[in-house]
């Protein structure tokens, strides 16, 4: 069992005992259970024991049964009032014993050396049991008093502990190594320096993390009147919820194109918009919570540098896109590009109808391609590429198709009969290599090369594989 069990059951424990001893000490309390269990034991008396009336005689005498839990309940005054209650009720049996009608007999009845016997013994048993019971309340009172204080005590401690962990948390994060920041910053630079605008907002989150300490954040874009969420970090039910509320931040941020921040905001507390080339806001950086010792005029500005980083990166990563479009070689194969291809392939097919001469196209498709792992398929168009390379000549031109497996060679002014003899050579190439990339076979790879003539039923990429099929 862990010590906090332990301490779950002290607790338990302890507080069953207050509860005890506030009922012990309710007002009149002791007198109600001194009369209920007085008319217990005389019911009993007078159903079980008729003729032993006040049961006289008998020791240890029953009454002790409303001297003892009274005395030890209640204490001293009320271990001598069961006493004395106890003691009046013995005389009373003792004087209707004699059996005499004048109240004056209660005298002779006070003479027997039993009756005044008991009468003392219940008195003094009282008196001592119950000042032994108020011995221990005053201890216990001691007790309840020092577990107050040491509650309050632990409490001051566990505040003060909890404002060292934020204070901590803080120096942690400012005071840390000069080489441990300066590879962040590094790191952190990297990261924004994609060239795909979809690697670029996870980079975001991650710098808000490892410079702000963040625990909740989001990053929106701004599409004409609209804006869209692309990255967030904490998304719970409680965290959508509030996020809501925070569009009125964000909007005073677009219109303003300065950052917003609102410590007090029940959702957004910290938004601040990153612009395009035109200077015209395209999205937010948004902080939703942060540490306590966060809160602070340095946040505010780490989030806006940050949001400026943003910007600069989306602007590079759009300018890659745009020199992408233009780009018409794969820098990885070699090869033209898919879209180049069916622009050349549309020129091509034009000049053919007007100036009437012919041309060739070999497509070369790698046969169980999927099969492969993805690092043995990279090698396999590699390595084709190479020997197509290898085998044409500088006015061929050769392409990527739609499907990575496949390839297009473009032979202008080159008819059917040369075509084939083209597909030989290759073909012979490929097989004086004997590739083997199967894992479990020694079977060579298969590469499928079909040859396709211009004619005039060529209208476009779709006609070329209809052909070939």
């Amino acid at each position: 069992m862990t010590p906090k069990t332990n301490d779950n059951h002290f607790s338990k424990r302890f507080e069953m005992l207050l509860a005890l001893n506030v009922y012990f000490h309710k007002k009149h309390s002791e007198w109600l259970l001194i009369i209920g269990l007085s008319c217990v034991v005389l019911a009993v008396n007078y159903l079980f024991f008729p003729k032993n009336p006040g049961f006289l005689g008998i020791r240890p005498h029953p009454l002790w049964i409303v001297v003892l839990p009274t005395a030890t309940g209640f204490g001293f005054r009320a271990g001598v009032l069961s006493g004395v209650f106890s003691s009046v009720i013995v005389l009373f049996f003792g004087w209707q014993n004699l059996q005499t009608s004048t109240v004056l007999d209660v005298i002779t009845v006070i003479q027997d050396p039993t009756i005044w016997g008991q009468f003392l013994i219940f008195i003094g048993g009282g008196s001592i049991i119950g000042e032994v019971r108020e011995v221990k309340n005053r201890k216990f009172r001691e007790l309840c008093m020092e577990y107050t204080d040491l509650n309050d005590a632990f409490q001051q401690l566990t505040k003060a502990y909890d404002q060292l962990s934020e204070v901590k948390k803080e120096v942690d994060t400012r005071v840390t190594g000069r080489e441990t920041t300066l590879l962040k910053l590094y790191q952190a630079e990297q990261s924004l320096k994609s060239l795909r605008e979809r690697d670029v907002y996870p980079a975001v989150i991650q710098i808000l993390k490892d410079f702000i300490s963040v625990e909740a954040c989001s990053i929106y874009r701004l599409y004409g009147n609209q804006l869209q969420m692309t990255a967030k970090l904490d998304d719970d039910i409680s965290r959508i919820h509030l996020r809501r509320k925070g569009f009125s931040v964000m909007k005073k941020a677009i219109k303003s194109k300065e950052t917003i921040h609102l410590f007090n905001h029940p959702g957004i507390i910290i938004s601040a918009p990153f612009t395009d080339k035109n200077n015209d806001v395209v999205g937010l950086v948004n902080v939703e919570r942060v540490p306590r010792m966060k809160l602070n005029p340095q946040t505010v500005r780490m989030t806006t540098l940050i949001a400026q980083q943003t910007a600069a990166a989306l602007k590079n990563a759009e300018a890659y896109e745009e020199t992408q479009k233009h780009h018409i070689t794969d820098d990885i194969t070699g090869a033209f590009t898919f879209n180049y291809f069916k622009q050349r392939l549309d020129e091509e097919l034009q000049r053919s109808r007007r100036y009437k001469y012919t041309f060739s196209l070999l497509t070369f498709e790698i046969v169980d391609f999927t099969v492969f792992h993805k690092g043995i398929r990279a090698d396999l168009r590699l390595a084709l590429c190479a020997i197509i390379f290898k085998n044409i000549r500088g006015v061929d031109l050769l392409f990527l198709d739609m499907k990575p497996e496949r390839f297009i060679l473009f032979l202008p002014n080159t008819p059917f009969a040369g075509a084939n003899i083209v597909t030989s050579r290759i073909s012979e190439y490929i097989q004086s290599f004997d590739f083997k990339p199967y894992p479990k076979s020694q079977d060579s790879l298969k590469i499928k090369i079909d040859v396709i003539e211009y004619s005039d039923q060529l209208n476009g990429y779709d006609d070329i594989f209809s052909l070939a099929e």
